[in-house]
């Protein structure tokens, strides 16, 4: 029984050094850092590429199906030219970790391959023993067949490319989907340094992660991971055909990002209106999400992002959200040290009556 109790608390110190570790970060930033989430389809990327001046080519984008494959998170460089990429690679063992162990359970495939030779040779067979398993069957059959294109980034560490060269690090394959071209299965998170070209001065930067509905093996737990690690606030994309319009998927991920942040200060949400939507449509939609924002305590604004220019995105999403930020900012570092403190001061609650038990 003490055995246990000493490997409880033991165990909850070690969850509280990320949190802490992201505390010490957030004291110590020099900008600040936008997450743009949102299910596929809704705009994500399109966005980033307004406000960073990337090109589709960079940035490639879809409405009806996803493209983002690798989490980017695009920096504001003054000076930076033509821009640069790091890619983030994966080594053998995290790539087993982050991609082969999840596919294989959502697959309902027990052995996972344990080194790179035997996943080359894996037999996965051309059907599932459930309906739900097959996409992921298939998964993992062009990650195998496309290893080729990506077994010599398996290495670790940080590569560095030029933007031109960036999209299949990035980006799903447009068209043929048996292609066997998909380097990005090799990439962790790229990072991109380019000159925003209506930032000026400002230290910003944002994270364009896969959209919430593409059922990414781990996929959450990457974004819950990434946000709580960079992201001072968090904006959701969301369009007026999608239902729910309120994507509480998305929210619950977004509470659970905030890391003892207030919502009101963390959580903003972008309506993308575009032209497929009708007028009297879209009024009940905007009545709905602002009715919904005033309850939840989220700001809600809207704009036609592929419409609107680069100057009226900015003036539209980014200069609220950095007005925002000059009041509040030291605020929600400050919660944000309240929560871990106040979960330190609930393990150390824990220590003194188990320090009894070794004494007796």
């Amino acid at each position: 029984m003490l055995f246990r109790s000493a490997t409880s608390v033991s165990t909850v110190i070690g969850e509280l050094t990320g949190p802490v570790r992201i505390v010490q970060a957030r004291a110590h930033r020099d900008g600040v850092v936008i997450g743009v989430v949102g299910q596929t389809g809704a705009g994500k990327t399109t966005l980033v590429r307004k406000l960073s001046g990337l090109g589709e080519d960079v940035l490639p984008s879809n409405r009806f199906s996803a493209t983002t494959a690798t989490l980017v998170r695009v920096f504001h460089e003054p000076g930076a030219g033509p821009g640069r990429a790091v890619l983030k690679l994966h080594t053998w063992e995290s790539f087993r970790a982050a991609v082969l162990v999840p596919l294989h359970r959502l697959a309902e495939i027990a052995e996972v391959p344990l080194t790179l030779d035997e996943f080359r040779h894996f037999e996965y067979g051309d059907a599932a023993a459930e309906p739900g398993a097959v996409g992921y069957h298939r998964r993992l059959r062009l990650a195998q067949a496309s290893l080729p294109s990506y077994q010599d980034l398996l290495k670790g560490g940080a590569r560095e490319v030029t933007l031109e060269r960036l999209g299949p690090f990035v980006a799903y394959p447009e068209g043929d989907l048996r292609t066997e071209y998909r380097p990005y299965h090799g990439v962790r998170s790229v990072d991109v340094f380019c000159e925003f070209p209506e930032a000026g001065t400002a230290r910003l930067g944002l994270i364009d992660l896969p959209g919430t509905g593409e059922g990414r093996p781990g996929a959450h737990e990457l974004i819950l991971t990434d946000l709580r690690k960079h992201a001072d606030a968090l904006l959701i994309v969301t369009r007026p055909e999608m239902t729910p319009f309120t994507d509480w998927d998305t929210l619950q991920l977004a509470d659970a990002a905030a890391a003892g942040v207030r919502r009101s200060d963390f959580v903003h949400q972008l309506i993308n209106r575009d032209h497929h939507a009708p007028n009297d449509h879209f009024s009940n939609v905007l009545a709905q999400a602002r009715a919904d924002g005033e309850r939840l305590g989220i700001d809600v604004r809207e704009c036609d992002i592929k419409a609107s220019t680069r100057t009226e995105i900015a003036e539209i999403v980014m200069s609220p959200l950095l007005r925002g930020f000059a009041g509040r900012l030291a605020y929600m570092d400050r919660d944000a040290a309240a929560q871990v403190l106040s979960d330190l001061a609930a393990v150390a609650a824990k220590v003194p009556p188990l320090a009894d038990e070794f004494v007796q």
